[in-house]
């Protein structure tokens, strides 16, 4: 596995949704939540379902009219393009799976997500560009890093690995052993802070990433 370069990285200014988008393309419902097990559904071989939060679907995402989030079955090549570290973070928590499962039989689905969770953060923080240009395990309340604090305030968030890919793009990785939901919430929370956490942000990709797929 390469190092990859350190942010800011030449990636796509457009949208990875720009243009005709497929009839199969869902958005977000707004004031419900957003239930990956749909896009998954409809993600072909070589797919990956992506969240694209930017700040007019924001809008939709408050109870006001307007755009909703969109969310989408992407070509894995398109999703490498926009965020550099997806194919690499993709692979850590499928390996990170194998390897608890495999030396924790008969652990609770809640235990065994809690070791794969730590193990993904293992492997990320041994990545050159950490703290530059991808953060692991990232406690953050109103764009301040908490610095690894193990109990978060109230209204904080923990981002389980955040890439600042350059080109007012910040890819938030969502590695998931169960859950298969995000709240409205959520999704605000994840723009909110990614936006104050690095200035100058203008979309924000929410990537899934099933860890037993």
């Amino acid at each position: 596995m390469q190092p990859a370069p350190l942010a800011p990285r030449d990636v796509p200014a457009d949208s990875i949704f720009a243009g005709d988008r497929p009839t199969g393309l869902l958005h977000a419902p707004q004031g419900t939540v957003v239930d990956w097990a749909a896009p998954y559904a409809q993600a072909g071989p070589g797919q990956q379902p992506v969240l694209e939060l930017r700040p007019n679907s924001l809008v939709g995402l408050t109870g006001e009219a307007g755009k909703k989030p969109i969310i989408g079955a992407l070509d894995i090549g398109e999703v490498d393009r926009a965020c550099p570290r997806f194919s690499d973070v993709h692979q850590i928590a499928v390996e990170a799976d194998m390897r608890v499962r495999a030396a924790h039989p008969g652990l609770s689905a809640r235990e065994l997500g809690t070791l794969i969770h730590t193990d993904i953060a293992k492997e990320i923080r041994k990545w050159p560009e950490l703290g530059v240009g991808v953060w692991s395990e990232l406690g953050v309340f109103h764009g301040v890093d908490l610095e690894g604090a193990f109990v978060l305030p109230k209204g904080a968030s923990r981002i389980d690995v955040l890439e600042d890919a350059g080109q007012g793009t910040v890819c938030v990785y969502d590695p998931k052993t169960g859950d298969n939901t995000m709240s409205r919430d959520q999704m605000l929370r994840y723009w909110q802070e990614a936006f104050a956490f690095r200035p100058g942000t203008t979309r924000v990709f929410v990537i899934p990433l099933y860890t037993k797929r």
